[in-house]
């Protein structure tokens, strides 16, 4: 239920220091948004449904999908709504989802720029050396190729240094459980077709338990990294904050004391009191009311 609590609400539009405005958070995550949109249009057109294929191309549908629900929900009707409410059933969901697409996300662009840079790439250049056919080199040093492959952690990087989100360790086992959706997809696709798309993930090789293995405690490795930068933005962040946006790990005697401190930071100040006002509450009625509220004996 935190995934769709309003705190989580607020937090899907919210920044990360108020030195940045949640203007700015809109302009970047709309700009993110448009390139990548383009990059995958064209990647469509281009390929074919045959780039569904590749890991990468389901990782930046979900980039994109990221910086579009963003993008909507740093609008500032959807800000709005957040704040003061009433928070509809499909702001809930788009939140959620949205929270969701960033635990994703962060280390899934990470891992997929180590695989491309130090097993792809290599594996490509030799092969170019060895055979003197530059075409997948080429490829890798494409301007797609550089946006999915590099550009991609910039950008969630950027995400992150600016929201106010957060990553909880206890959901390592929704990022596994994508990457192990597609090696079941590839595992699939390539006794069907013969192509294993990726050389280290053909399943007829004796070693290709362990490469799953070494992916997989990089992929963990990767979430690690994301957590212990989340913690270090928490502190940033501070209790009340993160309790107010749904992101705190207080108790439930501590939580709403943290929501009532910053609650309290907006009240306005109330004027004080004249002294015709003062005096005006005769010494009868303050022993009257003081009678009322003593306990009886």
């Amino acid at each position: 239920m935190a995934f769709r609590s309003e705190g989580a609400v607020r937090a899907a539009s919210a920044t990360s220091s108020s030195c940045v405005s949640e203007r700015a958070l809109l302009l970047v995550r709309t700009a993110i948004f448009l390139w990548c949109f383009g990059l995958l249009t064209y990647s469509s057109f281009y390929e074919g449904p045959n780039c569904l294929r590749f890991f990468t191309v389901w990782n930046f549908i979900a980039l994109t999908a990221f910086f579009g629900l963003g993008t909507a929900l740093s609008c500032s009707c959807c800000r709005h709504l957040a704040e003061h409410g009433p928070v509809t059933p499909d702001h809930r969901i788009a939140a959620a989802t949205h929270k969701v697409l960033l635990e994703l996300n962060l280390p899934m662009s990470v891992l997929i720029a180590v695989v491309v840079w130090l097993v792809i790439y290599p594996n490509d250049a030799a092969i170019a050396e060895r055979t003197g056919d530059t075409t997948e080199l080429r490829r890798d040093l494409s301007l797609t190729s550089l946006s999915m492959h590099g550009a991609n952690v910039l950008f969630m990087s950027l995400e992150f240094f600016l929201d106010a989100l957060l990553v909880a360790p206890r959901h390592l086992g929704l990022v596994v459980s994508w990457a192990m959706l597609y090696g079941l997809f590839n595992g699939l696709q390539a006794y069907w077709t013969g192509d294993a798309v990726y050389f280290f993930m053909d399943f007829t090789v004796k070693t290709s338990p362990l490469i799953g293995a070494g992916l997989t405690l990089v992929l963990c490795a990767a979430y690690a990294a994301v957590c212990v930068l989340s913690a270090l933005k928490r502190r940033l962040l501070g209790p009340a904050r993160c309790a107010l946006l749904g992101e705190g790990h207080a108790s439930d005697d501590e939580a709403p004391a943290a929501r009532y401190a910053l609650w309290s930071e907006d009240l306005p100040l109330k004027p004080p009191r004249s002294a015709a006002d003062a005096g005006s509450a005769s010494p009868s009625h303050a022993t009257a009311s003081l009678q009322r509220t003593s306990p009886k004996r």
